[in-house]
């Protein structure tokens, strides 16, 4: 599970980089780079509190799966981008991207205690935040790096792989069964009347 989100998060910070480089060197526009960044991540500021609530109510392991797959499919239409004017095709993908995007997260934290307990999940909740610091890092220098040597048709393509792979990962997950509790034990026995108690 901590792979699959490494893997998702990472696709999401170079998806968001790798745009930002792209529409600079499509337009030559600071505006337009610094609108693009806004509109990505309007969404954590506005739905964040709604995303934990998704996350509360739905299966946590689906929701990452279909948030991963969805995401791979919104990417697709970049690759029709060849103008300065279809760039309105780049903002509408990038707050698609950062509205599921805003899933990922809390869906994620709040799956991990469905996986393990105890000081094991001290443990996983460290390692959750440290992995994201991570995919920060990565994705970054990735979608940077892919821009550079292949364009936005390269970033397009290897975060489509990054979320389908996450996707995968995550649907292979399966949380421990829960203990049932124990059955009551009925005791009976006879009362000195003789009847059944």
């Amino acid at each position: 599970m901590l792979a699959a989100g490494l893997i998702s998060q990472t696709g999401d910070w170079a998806i968001s980089t790798g745009l930002a480089f792209h529409v600079y060197q499509l337009t030559g526009s600071a505006l337009s780079t610094a609108t693009m960044l806004l509109v990505s991540r309007l969404p954590d500021v506005v739905l964040g509190p709604a995303a934990g609530a998704l996350a509360d109510r739905w299966d946590r392991r689906r929701l990452l799966v279909a948030a991963d797959l969805l995401l791979a499919l919104a990417l697709l239409p970049l690759l029709a981008v060849r103008e300065p004017g279809q760039v309105w095709i780049v903002y509408a993908v990038a707050l698609v991207t950062g509205v599921l995007g805003t899933v990922l997260v809390p869906a994620q934290k709040a799956l991990l205690p469905q996986l393990v307990t105890g000081a094991q999940l001290v443990r996983a909740n460290a390692l959750h935040g440290q992995s994201g610091q991570v995919a920060r890092l990565l994705g970054a220098m990735a979608g940077g790096l892919a821009v550079e040597a292949g364009g936005l048709v390269a970033v397009v393509w290897i975060d489509v792989v990054s979320f389908l792979l996450s996707a995968l990962l995550l649907w292979r997950v399966r949380p421990p069964a829960a203990t049932p509790p124990p059955a009551a034990v009925i005791i009976r026995g006879r009362g000195p009347a003789g009847g059944a108690w």
